[in-house]
């Protein structure tokens, strides 16, 4: 038998205290690995950085780490990324306005005096404020600017006991007045209400009775002294000058705007076409132009006349058991009495057109867009955005007024 020699011996205890101290330092290491990961994974959600994106430290060495070690890196990525991403965004100006439910609750009332409320066009439309009433009317700048309420609720809803919540609004040419169509409690009858908005007096016509929706498509005269409407089947006038309402020998319904030479257009179907007709405020027709139709084929929601009355817009859709399926859009030129170019499919309801300026605003509630209606790709902007609360209903009944320069 050999005996360790006390060279042997050394050499033996030795190796082990190496073999100790190594494993030692690679748990050491490892701990402290992992400690200095999860102090970066705990505040990197609250450490401050100035990149434009997030500078990934963990790239060298990663895939020599172990699966607990990766998701932990991951995590600390993500974060990372994500909080780099918010600040970018927080740096990037606004590209639209965003209304927020509270700033309904302190908005003043609309103005006349108050010229800075008039120099630029202004949207005008309903909405809920408060689950438990009915809908009120606000006014805003287009570029979501200047909010404001336009009538009380109780005058609106105090006034008249039996309205039960409004259905189609507009706005005189001059800002003054506001004439709107309110539904009755029955939800079978509707009243036409006419607002002042410097004597904050309204008057309801003698139309009660009527059963069925009616009142719509209002047109007012250029001097804001009377307006057009339609009533089951039938087109009237309303002078505010003579409080009188008469009835017009019309042949179609009017209800798209009024002309700036007083001429209305007045649509209907014949022999299977859709006809456009051009009256004045007597029912004689000065010109007229036809929109070839085919078998169970209609106006779609994209019907708007150019504000100069030039252009006219219109959609098709088909109709069969099945449901309505669209066809498309297109531009009519009223002079040349033909589709000169297919648009784009809008979204929301167009309320005005004006292919003189190239501009067109829709409106699909809570948002507000501009389009320029000669882009080939259907290029749109979102100019205002409002937030609604869960009870509360989306804006509507959007109309355009104030226009100045753009209706020239």
């Amino acid at each position: 038998m050999r005996y360790p020699t006390t060279a042997s011996v050394k050499a033996t205890s030795k190796r082990t205290t190496n073999k100790k101290a190594y494993i030692h330092s690679k748990i050491l290491s490892k701990l402290v690995l992992m400690l200095s990961l999860f102090l970066m994974l705990t505040i990197s959600g609250c450490s401050d950085s100035h990149d434009d994106g997030y500078n990934d430290i963990y790239s060298d060495g990663y895939d020599e780490l172990s699966p607990r070690d990766k998701e932990i890196v991951d995590e600390i990525r993500r974060r990372k990324k994500k909080k780099a991403e918010e600040e970018r965004k927080a740096k990037e100006p606004p590209k639209h306005r965003f209304v927020k439910v509270e700033e309904f609750k302190n908005a003043p009332f609309e103005d006349l005096s108050n010229k800075a409320s008039y120099d630029m066009p202004r949207l005008q439309f309903t909405k809920e404020t408060d689950p438990m009433e009915l809908e009120r009317i606000w006014s805003i700048k287009i570029d979501g600017t200047d909010l404001r309420q336009v009538v009380s609720y109780d005058t609106l809803y105090k006034t008249y006991e039996d309205q039960a919540g409004l259905d189609i609004l507009s706005r005189s040419p001059n800002n003054r007045y506001i004439v709107m169509t309110f539904r009755n409690k029955d939800m079978r009858h509707h009243n036409i209400v006419i607002y002042d908005l410097k004597t904050k007096k309204i008057t309801r016509l003698p139309t009660d009775n009527v059963t069925g929706y009616g009142g719509y498509y209002y047109n007012w005269k250029p001097d804001s002294s009377g307006f057009f409407f339609s009533l089951s089947s039938s087109t009237y006038f309303h002078s505010l000058v003579t409080g009188k309402t008469k009835q017009l020998p019309l042949k179609y319904r009017c209800h798209i705007r009024l002309f700036v030479d007083e001429k209305l257009a007045c649509g209907g179907y014949e022999k299977g076409k859709y006809t456009y007709a051009f009256v004045d405020t007597n029912g004689r027709i000065s010109s007229s132009f036809k929109i070839p139709t085919e078998k169970n084929i209609g106006f779609g929601r994209y019907t708007k006349l150019d504000i100069d009355g030039q252009y006219f817009i219109y959609s098709l859709e088909k109709s069969d058991r099945y449901g309505s399926q669209y066809i498309g859009t297109y531009l009519y030129d009223i002079n040349q009495k033909k589709n000169i170019r297919n648009l784009p499919d809008f979204s929301g309801e167009i309320i005005l057109a004006s292919v003189k300026s190239n501009i067109l605003y829709s409106y699909i509630p809570p948002d507000f867009y501009e389009y320029k209606i000669d882009s080939p790709n259907n290029k749109r902007k979102l100019l205002l955005e409002i937030e609604v609360t869960k009870d509360s209903s989306y804006p509507s009944d959007g109309s355009i007024y104030n226009l100045g320069g753009l209706a020239k």
